[in-house]
C-alpha cells in the first residue's frame, strides 16, 4: 500500500522536489561567497560602528537571488497544498477510482492514513530542506539587516509548519470539493487567508511582549500634513536591533494615546514656525528639510529641535516589541501551531472519508 501511494503521487512530488533541490543547491553554492563578502566588507566596520561606503558593495551582490529564494520559501507551502494535497483525494473522487481501492482488503482509514503519511512527510521534508538551505546560506544578509524578524516566515522552522498545514488543508478541501481544479483554487485562497490572519493577529501573541517608554528625542521624528489639514507631529517606530516592534504610539504622561487632532492643536499653539511650513499632504518635514515646497524655508533645525523639546515635556512614545531572545521560541511555537492544525485537519479528513458512500 505504501508503494502504491507513492506511485500515485510520485510525478508531482518528484517535480516539486526537483525544483526545490535545484534552488537549495544554488543557495548552498552561493552562501560561502556571500559569507566571505560579509567578512571582508562589513564585519570589521560593524565593530567600529562605521560602515559608510561598505553596505552598498555588499548589498549589490546576490540580493536579487536571495530575494527570489526567499519568495520561493514563502510560496512553496502553497504549492505543496495545491499540487500535492488538493489532488490527493479530489482526483480519485472526481474519477471514481476510489471505489476500486475500497473493494480491496485495505480499510478506508488505513488507505487514507498511508497516503497522508507518505506524501505529507515528503512534502514537509522538501519544504524543510529548502528553508534550512536558504537560512544557512543567507545568514550574512540577515546579519547585515541586523533584524532576525525581518524574514521570519522565510527562515528556519516555520516554513515546515506552513507546508504541513497547507498539505492537510489541501486534502480536506479536495475531500469537500471533489473536483481537482476548484480544489486547487480553494486551497490557495484558504491558505493565503489563514497565513494573513496568523501573521496579522496571532504571531504577536505567541510570546509575551516587552513594553518600554522612549523619549520623543530617541525616535525618528517629523511633521506632516494629514486630512483634514494642519501640520501634525509624526513619530516612526524606533529601530530596536534584532527586535520585532509591534506598536509605537505617542502617549501623554498618563499613558493615554494622543489623537491626531490634539497633536495638530499642540503644533499650532506651541510650534507656529513649524505649523507654517508649506507642506504638501503626505510630505514629511525633518530637520533635513524633506518635503519642503517653495524657495522660502521658515522652519530651521533650531525651530525643529525646540518644538521636539517642547513636545517631549508633555508626550513620549510607548513601544511594544518582541525581544531578540524570543525569536527561537516564536519559531517553535508558530511551527507547532501549524503542525497541530495540520494534525487536526488530518483527523477531519479521516472522519470525512468514512462518510463517503461507496
Amino acid at each position: 500500500m505504501i508503494r502504491f501511494a507513492w506511485l500515485q503521487a510520485r510525478t508531482q512530488t518528484a517535480a516539486v522536489a526537483a525544483g526545490v533541490a535545484v534552488a537549495a543547491i544554488v543557495a548552498v553554492v552561493t552562501g560561502p561567497h556571500l559569507g566571505h563578502l560579509y567578512a571582508t566588507t562589513l564585519a570589521n566596520c560593524r565593530t567600529q560602528q562605521n560602515c559608510v561606503g561598505s553596505i552598498d558593495p555588499f548589498s549589490n551582490n546576490d540580493y536579487a537571488l536571495y530575494g527570489a529564494l526567499g519568495m520561493l520559501v514563502l510560496i512553496l507551502p502553497a504549492i505543496v497544498g495545491m499540487f500535492l494535497g488538493a489532488p490527493l483525494l479530489a482526483r480519485e473522487l472526481e474519477s471514481g477510482t476510489y471505489r476500486l481501492a475500497w473493494t480491496q482488503s485495505v480499510g478506508r482509514r488505513r488507505w487514507l492514513g498511508i497516503k497522508l503519511a507518505v506524501v505529507g512527510l515528503a512534502s514537509v521534508a522538501v519544504a524543510g530542506l529548502l528553508s534550512l538551505a536558504v537560512s544557512w546560506s543567507a545568514r550574512s544578509i540577515d546579519l547585515e539587516k541586523a533584524n532576525q524578524f525581518r524574514y521570519f516566515d522565510q527562515r528556519d522552522l516555520v516554513p515546515i509548519g506552513y507546508a504541513a498545514f497547507a498539505f492537510a488543508l489541501g486534502v480536506v478541501v479536495g475531500l469537500l470539493v471533489r473536483k481537482v481544479l476548484p480544489a486547487l483554487a480553494a486551497t490557495l485562497a484558504a491558505f493565503v487567508a489563514v497565513r494573513f490572519v496568523a501573521e496579522r493577529w496571532v504571531r504577536a501573541h505567541l510570546v509575551a511582549a516587552t513594553h518600554t517608554a522612549l523619549s520623543l528625542q530617541q525616535a525618528r521624528l517629523g511633521f506632516t500634513v494629514q486630512p483634514p489639514g494642519g501640520v501634525t507631529f509624526q513619530a516612526d517606530p524606533p529601530n530596536i536591533q534584532n527586535a520585532y516592534v509591534l506598536s509605537a504610539q505617542v502617549v501623554d504622561k498618563a499613558g493615554h494615546q494622543v489623537s491626531a487632532a490634539a497633536l495638530r492643536q499642540f503644533v499650532a499653539q506651541y510650534c507656529p514656525t513649524i505649523a507654517n511650513v508649506p507642506l504638501r499632504p503626505g510630505a514629511v518635514f525633518h530637520a533635513g528639510h524633506t518635503g519642503i515646497q517653495g524657495p522660502a524655508d521658515p522652519a530651521n533645525p533650531a525651530a525643529f529641535n525646540a518644538c521636539i523639546d517642547r513636545l517631549s515635556t508633555v508626550y513620549h512614545q510607548s513601544v511594544a516589541y518582541i525581544a531578540p531572545t524570543k525569536y527561537w521560541p516564536m519559531q517553535w511555537l508558530e511551527m507547532g501551531l501549524f503542525i497541530a492544525t495540520a494534525l487536526v485537519l488530518a483527523g477531519v479528513a479521516i472522519w470525512l472519508v468514512k462518510r463517503i458512500p461507496s
